[in-house]
């Protein structure tokens, strides 16, 4: 049979007639256009597909959710409806929201466009390590953290540096050209004198580098730092050892965890999972570990007690020592009076520990919330915390929680306990102010403070208004000079608008706050304060730590699992930019990545062929209708048919490898 009478030819001569009679568009566009029907039905896949890729889920679940959809009663395409697809699907997504990124936010006609980088390196569950590279912009008038992407750089600091450059070219950014700061955690090879990653940037570029480039050493991290100096060879180091004992005793026996709940339940006591208080992790985790000790303290020495008794025959004898040896420690005194003492104290550092870890944090805040941390504690050295206070109370009646506890020595008063926790306080304040001294003396990070409107005199006190803040702006415009010249700023201009914009926020402004007036002054009073601001940029895209890279990297984690770990680099990249900076599903809005899609093929889509094993026509109807082959259509067509794929020996392709 002719190709003359063939299905495509037919089809053709249908839309070349149509063409005719509408005068609107060519046979070739109508072949590349969707009409609306069918891009209603593609927006509805590529929803499905944004949320398994938004819930961390695996590609093979996507056909799950279509069929459960079109049971639903949803009028679905009949292709389409593999993991294939998904992940094709889920491509174009981060694709679109990369060209996003690149265009509204990093964009070359973005002036100023100013930045700041966020890096670290670790090891995924592939033995494969990563560098994760993210940077702080302005949107709007407001810091947002983006993923630039994710690199497998060999573990020195020159390989690092130069997959920072890469990810940063890849975005079309020039750090010699708009970097304002880099943050990261310790490790020498970012923080190396002479050959360390932040070195290097400072050198990026032909001329000078970027001298005025910040570096940052993460201040939650260098907060983590201090408390551990100041608990080091100190009683607490014995409770955290107790408390990393207690933990694995019941991870790791599901029968002593059941008694443990069941004995609580007969004591009324709603018992709660012990917590891991140790390792690399914040200390609001450690928190959580005393807190759960304490809230667990009855039921956890009746259990203790009774398998140390010796009636059991269950329990070893090895065991019962160990049951002993854990009672004499947390039935003393100075166990309860320190654990509860520990909790005090580490409430208020984890509250200081999150606000160090929000992205919204601006740099002027550290001092400021340092210090009003720091004097509460100073506080508790004469007023007992909340815990402690209860302790005392409760010690009063010569028992805790139920249990006689033993003393050691004579201390009615628990004068000792109340010595030993000064010093403690001593050294707490004395090592976290020392671990953060830089943000108190540094000259830029205290010039940051005129971001803050708190600070301003009343506009009553016009003589202090107007000599408010002078030295700080010049301290700024000195350091970032050659930064603000590249971005056209007229400095001569800088101090004369830093008046008026002091006197325009004092009078209409004081109201406000911080985040808030800056994003108002730079989307509304651009114009008016347009040099000023290039200082107001500078500062908000100041990072203060890199918790958001350690949040990337729990992500990836969660995403790789055990059973994706052949997931490739470009893939995960797009998955963990889904996963932490794409909208909620319900606000998602798949036109512009169905658009992107359908056009960016190098064949055209087929959403209305049927998977040949649902086709009812013959194998030679499907030569009839195009007798020639392409490399690129068995790729198609594995992507519009709803079966699994095969491999070239017939085997199941893993989720990932296709």
């Amino acid at each position: 049979m002719g190709h003359q009478w063939s299905k495509l030819h037919s089809r053709c001569e249908d839309l070349e007639y149509e063409a005719s009679q509408q005068n609107k568009m060519t046979v070739k566009e109508r072949l590349t256009t969707i009409d609306v029907s069918t891009k209603t039905k593609m927006c509805k896949l590529f929803d499905i597909a944004y949320t398994v890729a938004k819930r961390e889920l695996p590609f093979t679940v996507y056909p799950t959710l279509v069929n459960m959809e079109k049971k639903h009663g949803v009028r679905l395409e009949e292709t389409y409806i593999n993991d294939k697809a998904c992940r094709s699907f889920i491509d174009t997504i981060g694709e679109t929201m990369v060209d996003n990124l690149d265009t509204d936010i990093l964009g070359q006609h973005k002036r100023p466009l100013y930045f700041s980088l966020l890096f670290d390196g670790s090891a995924d569950k592939a033995f494969s390590e990563k560098e994760i590279v993210t940077v702080k912009v302005l949107n709007n008038g407001l810091p947002e953290m983006r993923l630039l992407g994710i690199a497998e750089p060999a573990s020195h600091a020159e390989a690092v540096y130069q997959s920072i450059i890469t990810k940063c070219q890849e975005h079309r950014l020039k750090p010699e050209d708009s970097l304002v700061a880099a943050a990261a955690d310790g490790a020498s090879i970012n923080t190396g004198q002479y050959n360390g990653v932040f070195t290097k940037l400072t050198q990026t570029g032909s001329d000078d580098g970027c001298p005025w480039m910040l570096k940052i050493h993460c201040v939650p991290h260098r907060m983590e730092l201090g408390i551990k100096d100041a608990f080091h060879k100190s009683y607490f180091n014995q409770i955290d050892k107790v408390l990393v004992d207690l933990y694995y005793m019941f991870k790791r026996s599901p029968k002593k965890w059941r008694e443990l709940k069941r004995l609580g339940t007969t004591l009324g006591v709603r018992v709660t999972k012990l917590a891991r208080g140790h390792g690399t992790r914040w200390v609001a985790h450690r928190k959580s570990a005393v807190q759960a000790l304490d809230h667990n303290y009855e039921v956890l020495v009746s259990l203790l007690e009774d398998m140390a008794s010796g009636q059991r025959k269950d329990i070893k004898a090895d065991d019962q020592g160990k049951m002993k040896g854990y009672l004499k420690i947390i039935k003393s005194v100075k166990f309860v009076f320190c654990l509860a003492f520990y909790a005090d104290i580490l409430d208020d550092l984890s509250q200081l520990s999150l606000i160090f870890q929000s992205n919204e944090t601006p740099i002027f805040k550290v001092r400021a919330s340092t210090e009003a941390t720091l004097n509460s504690i100073r506080e508790q050295q004469t007023k007992p915390g909340k815990m402690r206070q209860q302790v005392i109370g409760e010690l009063s009646t010569g028992e805790f929680r139920g249990h006689t506890l033993s003393k050691q020595g004579d201390d009615p008063d628990h004068k000792g306990f109340h010595k030993l926790a000064a010093d403690t306080i001593s050294n707490i304040v004395r090592c976290v102010d020392s671990r953060l001294r830089s943000f108190a003396e540094d000259d830029v990070f205290v010039a940051a403070d005129i971001l803050d409107p708190t600070n301003y005199p009343s506009r009553i006190d016009k003589e202090g208004l107007m000599e408010y803040g002078n030295d700080h702006v010049q301290i700024l415009t000195d350091h970032f000079q050659s930064l603000l010249i590249k971005q056209g700023c007229e400095i001569n201009k800088i101090h004369s608008e830093w008046t008026q914009i002091k006197l325009h926020i004092s009078r209409n402004h004081t109201h406000l706050p911080a985040h808030k007036l800056w994003q108002k002054m730079i989307v509304h009073k651009s114009a008016e304060f347009s040099n000023f601001l290039h200082l107001v940029h500078i500062l908000l895209v100041c990072p203060i730590a890199s918790a958001q890279v350690e949040r990337q990297f729990s992500a990836v984690k969660r995403i790789l699992g055990d059973w994706r770990l052949t997931l490739g680099l470009k893939t995960i990249e797009t998955l963990l930019r889904i996963s932490t900076e794409g909208p909620d599903p319900d606000d998602f809005a798949p036109e512009s990545s169905v658009d992107k899609w359908w056009h960016n093929s190098t064949r055209s889509r087929r959403p209305h062929t049927k998977p040949l094993h649902k086709m009812a026509s013959t194998s030679s109807d499907i030569l009839e209708s195009d007798g020639s082959t392409d490399s690129d259509s068995d790729s198609e067509a594995d992507i519009a048919s709803d079966s699994p794929g095969k491999d070239s020996d017939g085997e199941d392709l893993p989720d990932s490898d296709f």
